[in-house]
């Protein structure tokens, strides 16, 4: 999956982007996308699930300070193939961990879901928190997606399309909209 969005802040303060984390199973679980000092800061909370049934949470926190009045492109990626979980300002990548056993890529890749594992392999959701987005955030949202395919998955299926279509201008036709 994929979460991304464009972010401006007014000043250098704290506020969360996006949250999604609740405690009905008593503890807290879920997603929160926050700026602390400055810096982009997502959070996973108990969603991580290793073969065993054991929940694991992963804080991304390495990344850059950003400033204020400029706008910013955030994205948080998590391969499911090699546990890969990355957050990336700018198309940079700015942190990244991967959620296996070992803590290298595609050993014993731990499953996300806001669920319990059934005995069929499936999930049951027990947490169905509410979905915030901007809460105590001075500054501007813009663009907010949740994806189901990672970066590279959307960057091949674009460099496709640019090679099947031509640009608009190169048709000889001026399009109105």
């Amino acid at each position: 999956f994929m979460i991304e969005l464009r972010f401006r802040l007014n000043d250098a303060g704290n506020g969360i982007l996006f949250s999604r984390s609740g405690f009905f199973s008593g503890s807290k679980k879920g997603i929160e996308i926050s700026i602390r000092n400055g810096v982009p800061v997502t959070s996973f909370y108990n969603i991580f699930t290793n073969d065993r049934g054991i929940l694991s949470s992963a804080s991304l926190s390495g990344g850059r300070k950003v400033s204020p009045d400029t706008w910013y492109h955030l994205s948080v990626s998590y391969d499911r193939i090699t546990g890969k979980l990355a957050q990336h300002i700018d198309g940079r990548e700015d942190d990244v961990c991967y959620m296996t056993g070992t803590g290298r890529p595609s050993e014993g890749v731990m499953a996300a879901s806001f669920g319990v594992l059934n005995g069929d392999g499936s999930f049951k959701c027990t947490e169905l928190p509410m979905a915030f987005i901007g809460k105590d955030f001075n500054g501007f949202i813009d663009e907010f997606r949740i994806l189901y395919a990672s970066l590279e998955e959307i960057e091949r299926s674009r460099d496709i399309a640019y090679k099947k279509h031509k640009w608009v201008q190169s048709s000889g036709r001026i399009p109105y909209n």
